[in-house]
């Protein structure tokens, strides 16, 4: 477990992306054919309200100030992360707005000098109340990729070794857009 730290702007920064650097690649491109559809329409998984259990319909936005936050959604805009609510494409639960929140979690220290040290947050996004929302695609998302609570269930010989390698994508939730019709799924909270 991490603890969820409130956001500074000086604290995101070196791990967001610049202007115009975010939601540049097309989701729906990346995917193979038989994924296109769910990337595409969001529609396609979610669950009826009448379906629906448990219903979270807000998550906070962690900040320190709300003037941080101002300057945090004015850096999110210009790296194109954010845009304006629009609300009429705001998702609901009979009527009701569903709103996700923000948060913060450690991911390093960074070195100001003279023996002072700040805390660095990784930004996440909690859209565990649209989350919810929706059911999981009937089909696995990758029947290639492998992940690493798998690696318990194989089996060496004496004279094999496993390889692993791993290569980060710069901004890998960032640089992503899943498409305008769901937009409505990312509304946040707190209003700039």
């Amino acid at each position: 477990m991490t603890k969820a730290y409130k956001l500074s702007w000086a604290a995101i920064a070196p791990h967001v992306p610049g202007p115009g650097e975010a939601g540049r690649v097309a989701l729906e491109e990346t995917v193979p054919p038989e994924l296109k559809d769910y990337v595409v329409n969001p529609d396609l998984l979610r669950i009826p309200d009448d379906e629906l259990g448990d219903v979270r319909y807000s998550a906070p936005v962690l900040v320190e100030s709300s003037a941080g936050y101002d300057l945090i959604v004015k850096h999110l805009v210009e790296a194109g992360m954010l845009e304006r609510e629009v609300p009429s494409e705001t998702v609901k639960v009979k009527g009701t707005p569903i709103y996700n929140g923000l948060f913060g979690v450690h991911k390093g220290w960074i070195d100001e000098g003279n023996g002072n040290w700040r805390r660095s947050l990784r930004l996440i996004v909690n859209l565990i109340p649209t989350n919810l929302l929706q059911r999981r695609m009937p089909d696995q998302a990758s029947k290639s990729m492998g992940y690493a609570p798998l690696w318990g269930n194989m089996v060496l010989l004496e004279d094999e070794v496993v390889l692993s390698y791993g290569e980060d994508v710069k901004h890998c939730f960032h640089i992503f857009s899943p498409g305008p019709r769901w937009r409505g799924y990312f509304v946040l909270s707190k209003e700039a």
